[in-house]
């Protein structure tokens, strides 16, 4: 048992939480067009020297900037890429290196209470920032997590490695601790995931100071901050389990986060009620796509469920609904790993549009693996499929590089009149950034692109 005072010490011999951002210059990358579905996909290939890792994670869409960012984990860079005036993106990106090419910038989230600010965490660091990109990217704040969680009988639970940050209408934070742990959830623990994981203790040389025995979810309102105010630093550590990966706020103020080893979501009240909500008669486990729709109702996928199934918790409530068209369409596994909201199909037709992401994150290389983009168009009040679709998805389109470990979605609004509304997403092992974009195009080359497979290397889940 670490007794409290020993406790503060080990943690006052952290130093301060600091940023500095390396301009690192621009870059022109080869792109290729190829068709799916009626709709066009532009590929940006981000690793022309094929470096090794070089995973592609996370994607924000500025659209009043026109301006497309993208975090990298394994080198710790972000990416900065322009929307064209025909809504394309352009090959050309603005990199810049965050603290040392061993920090691990992985979340990127956008902060309405700071117009155009950028909430981005570097996971090995155990820091989170507020970054401006119209300056460079110079931090507005800077704040490092806490390392500690009394469990309810000691203190001295390590804790660490901001995996995501979601910022709430109120301006607070939240940020998913999942730690460096290997933890794989029940019928995962095979060859392909655990070299994974092994394969880590080289990549990152912070994992053993990142090594934690405990998991927690961070509330902060970042003006509060105190870095001498222990345990939580100002802001209040709710105990979790394993991993907390990503985070959604519902209509009502309530916060779903998604466990990616457990069979459970943490949900937390507005006067910060904690609630282990069961959901192993779905999945395995949940997550890590965990996203609010505009109808305040949040959506969780999971990369343990081979037929597409999602789940959906209607505002205020704890009972998940399941979502099941796409189980219906058959074909092989299918794993949802994220989704994005439009109110607006891609080719500006007023509707309620659901666009769900399925990934070959945790399947074998070997293994014939469904990494698509189906959307589907929902009813006025976001309750079920539109009638008038005969529960058809209305967009489905099949990637071009398979294997590729898609990560994240995000929609681009027209930015420029006349440009093209589209659908960005991230090819983590293959380093290739997606664009769906409506109508169809001539194809250069064509078929499945060529790709190298750069395997994962994150703890519970890879790179989750």
């Amino acid at each position: 048992m670490m007794l409290w005072p020993l406790a503060i010490a080990a943690a006052e011999l952290l130093p301060p939480a600091s940023l500095h951002v390396t301009d690192d210059g621009k870059f022109t990358y080869s792109q290729k067009t190829t068709t799916s579905g009626g709709f066009r996909v532009l590929t940006t290939y981000l690793n022309p020297s094929k470096i090794d890792p070089f995973q592609v994670h996370e994607v924000v869409v500025d659209g009043k900037r026109g301006k497309v960012y993208v975090s990298l984990l394994t080198t710790s860079q972000l990416f900065e890429l322009d929307l064209g005036p025909s809504g394309e993106l352009s090959p050309v990106a603005h990199r810049w290196t965050f603290n040392t090419n061993e920090s691990g910038l992985h979340n990127i989230a956008p902060s309405a209470c700071h117009p155009g600010g950028l909430w981005v965490s570097t996971q090995y660091d155990n820091q989170v920032h507020l970054v401006d990109p119209a300056t460079g990217y110079a931090p507005v704040r800077s704040v490092r997590v806490p390392r500690l969680l009394h469990n309810g009988t000691a203190w001295g639970l390590k804790i660490s490695e901001p995996h995501s940050v979601r910022e709430a209408a109120d301006c607070t934070i939240w940020v998913a601790l999942k730690g460096a742990t290997r933890n794989v959830p029940a019928g995962f623990d095979d060859i392909d995931y655990t070299e994974a994981y092994d394969a880590m203790t080289v990549l990152d040389p912070d994992l053993p100071r990142n090594h934690s025995d405990g998991h927690a979810v961070w509330h902060l309102l970042p003006s509060a901050y105190n870095e001498s105010a222990f345990p939580g630093l100002g802001g209040k550590l709710h105990a979790a389990l394993p991993t907390p990966v990503m985070s959604a706020v519902d209509g009502r103020g309530n916060t779903f986060h998604a466990q990616d080893c457990s069979p459970s979501l943490l949900r937390i009240d507005p006067a910060g009620g904690e609630t282990q909500v069961p959901v192993g008669l779905w999945f395995q486990a949940s997550g890590p796509g965990t996203v609010a729709a505009p109808d305040g109702s949040v959506w969780v996928c999971s990369l343990t469920r081979d037929d597409g199934l999602l789940l959906r918790f209607r505002p205020g409530t704890v009972v998940p609904e399941p979502f099941e068209q796409l189980t219906h369409l058959g074909g092989g596994k299918r794993r949802t790993i994220h989704v994005a909201f439009a109110t607006e199909r891609l080719d500006g037709t007023k509707a309620n549009m659901i666009y769900v992401l399925t990934s070959s994150l945790l399947i074998p290389k070997t293994t014939p693996a469904i990494e698509e983009v189906i959307g589907y168009e929902l009813d006025d009040e976001w309750n079920d499929v539109a009638a008038e679709t005969g529960g058809a998805p209305v967009l489905h389109v099949t990637l071009p590089v398979q294997h590729s470990a898609a990560h994240r979605i995000a929609l681009a609004e027209p930015t420029h009149a006349g440009a093209a509304r589209s659908l960005i997403v991230t090819g983590l092992a293959t380093s290739v950034l997606f664009q769906l974009l409506p109508g169809e195009s001539k194809e250069k080359g064509g078929g499945i692109l060529e790709n190298q497979r750069v395997e994962p290397s994150s703890g519970c889940r890879p790179a989750a």
